[in-house]
């Protein structure tokens, strides 16, 4: 056999592709070039043809071409520029109130501090006796152990009853001392008219010894009286001592009961526990506090006032200002100066989380809390007093009696509306009328703004032209003017009417003090002071924007005669934040 055929023959090795080698495409190539000739090239050109056919239909926006106006009084009144006015508002003719909102927090009118004023064990404690419970006033709390108290009051009854018996005796005493006087006075008497008797006989008749008898006799009588004086002085003195001895007992006897009366802790107020320590079985010393309440007759709202707004509240007519004005400093006292004027209040707690629930109360600003400004914040810290804390009106406007978290409770964060009405005069201004540094743009009418130059000719501008922000309005010699004729265009503006226009000039009103915002018929404004009162109710500002109006120069310009009629003014001025 040759060696070819014996030799064994070796296996396949199996081909393995990998997974990043390139595929080859099995498309066709006219296919793929007729898709990247559509990506690159037709699409671009589509979207570049869609772009020109827009350019084309929108085209570019113009400008609308004023027509040329003729140097008439309408034309000029036309060349002027248009703005809106309204008129300002006299504060007092709106209520005269201003109404300053700022927040505050409620605290406690008071908090009493209960203490044990006789020591002993708690033998009682009632079940309300735990804080957060209401007490009414003189409800018994908690009682100590009054069995010592007890013996002690019999006792000093006991020494009392003895005090008063020593003193009947006494009487008993006092009563024979008089007769035993009585006893030897009538025996002194009897013996000296026997001395008399016996001194008044002849000579011997009665011998020297009688005689002598006789007179040693009446002095033992005289003896006697003596004694017995003295015993019934000793006696009325010793009745004083045991007066005042009877006094002390019945002192002491009421010291004890008043201690026994203390065993009993009743509530001073009505109110609501804060802070109880007092437990059943334990033993307390006299003087240690046991229980705190707090008063909820009333309550107060805590408030810190800038000093702008503490100005506002001093700027008000006090009660012993009898023609409202201020009195001459010879007759202020000196606690005026630490005074608040009394200022309505009107207090209104938000619910979280249903801005449509809000509740208020009525309060009054009476007094400063403590003397000074606040290191912090250079506010003055006041207090508000809330006469009747559980007395809310409901957002309806009906008033009811609170009970659970309608009633002011310390801790609420509220709104506090301070009811002022200041003898300083204050406007409204409209909020549009407010411009950028507090100022105002006053418009006044003046006919001369509608007068041609005296030099003016046709290839030069008027005034009107000149001014370009300026507001129009009427005079009633352009009531009979001609009018600029019309273009004859479907969409021709409206004939123009010189009567419907008033014209002016517009100055810069610099110094405008905003003091509170206000709502007046709907419509948002600024209570504001103007300081050297250049502005005055019934004057009108403008509302909308105008360009180059400046301070050195007045502009002139046209306003619809509608809105120069200043109309019925409102009655109430509402604040809002």
């Amino acid at each position: 056999m040759s060696e070819s055929a014996t030799t064994t023959a070796e296996p396949e090795t199996p081909v393995t592709t990998s997974p990043y080698a390139p595929v080859e495409s099995t498309a066709h190539p006219n296919r793929d070039a007729a898709t990247s000739l559509l990506i690159n090239v037709v699409i671009p050109l589509a979207m570049l043809g869609l772009a020109f056919v827009a350019f084309l239909l929108f085209g570019k926006v113009t400008a609308e071409q004023r027509p040329d106006l003729d140097g008439s009084l309408a034309g000029r009144m036309q060349r002027l520029p248009t703005a809106d006015v309204q008129v300002v508002q006299s504060l007092e003719a709106v209520g005269g109130q201003l109404d300053l909102t700022v927040d505050g927090v409620v605290v406690p009118f008071r908090e009493i501090q209960i203490a044990t004023e006789v020591a002993g064990k708690v033998v009682y404690k009632d079940p309300d006796c735990e804080a957060g419970n209401y007490v009414d006033a003189g409800q018994l709390l908690c009682r100590i152990d009054d069995s010592d108290y007890q013996l002690e009051v019999e006792r000093l009854s006991r020494l009392r009853e003895q005090e008063y018996q020593a003193l009947k005796e006494l009487d008993q005493e006092t009563s024979n001392a008089k007769r035993l006087l009585d006893v030897a006075k009538e025996d002194l008497e009897l013996r000296t008219s026997e001395l008399r008797r016996l001194e008044s006989l002849p000579a011997g008749f009665a011998s020297e010894s009688e005689i002598d008898s006789m007179r040693r006799a009446r002095l033992q009588a005289v003896q006697v009286q003596v004694n017995a004086q003295n015993q019934l002085d000793l006696l009325l003195k010793r009745r004083t001592r045991l007066e005042a001895s009877e006094r002390l007992a019945a002192v002491q006897l009421e010291s004890a009961k008043l201690n026994l009366a203390r065993t009993e802790i009743r509530s001073e107020v009505s109110g609501v526990i804060v802070r109880e320590d007092a437990e059943l079985n334990s033993f307390v010393q006299r003087g240690s506090p046991i229980i705190t309440i707090e008063d909820t007759s009333k309550v107060e709202v805590a408030v810190s006032l800038r000093m702008d707004q503490l100005f506002w509240v001093l700027d008000q007519a006090r009660h012993d200002d009898a023609d409202g004005g201020l009195a001459p400093p010879a007759e202020l006292t000196s606690q005026q100066g630490y005074e608040l004027p009394e200022t309505d209040a009107t207090i209104r707690y938000q619910v979280s989380g249903r801005d449509d629930v809000s509740y208020q109360w009525s309060g009054k600003l009476l007094r400063y809390d403590g003397i000074g400004l606040d290191q912090q914040t250079r506010t003055a810290p006041v207090r508000i007093v809330v006469e009747n804390p559980k007395r809310f009106q409901k957002p309806d406007g009906t008033e009811s009696l609170s009970q659970g978290p309608t009633a002011l409770m310390r801790g609420m964060f509220v709104n506090v509306s301070l009811h002022i009405r200041p003898r300083t005069q204050l406007v409204l201004i409209p909020s549009l009328a407010m411009q950028p540094g507090n100022r105002v743009w006053h418009f006044y009418p003046d006919p001369s703004v509608l007068d041609p130059p005296p030099a003016e000719s046709e290839g030069e501008p008027t005034a009107a032209d000149n001014s370009p922000h300026l507001v129009a309005d009427e005079g009633p010699e352009t009531a009979g003017e001609s009018e600029p004729t019309a273009v004859e265009d479907d969409d021709a503006a409206p004939p123009f009417h010189v009567e419907d226009w008033v014209a002016g000039y517009v100055k810069v009103i610099p110094r405008v003090r905003a003091i509170e915002a206000a709502v007046l018929d709907e419509q948002q404004y600024w209570i504001c002071e103007i300081v050297d009162q250049t502005l005055q109710p019934g004057d009108l500002v403008v509302t909308s924007p105008l360009t180059a109006v400046t301070s050195d120069q007045a502009v002139p310009v046209r306003v619809p005669a509608q809105q120069t009629d200043p109309g019925a003014a409102a009655v109430a001025v509402t604040a809002s934040r």
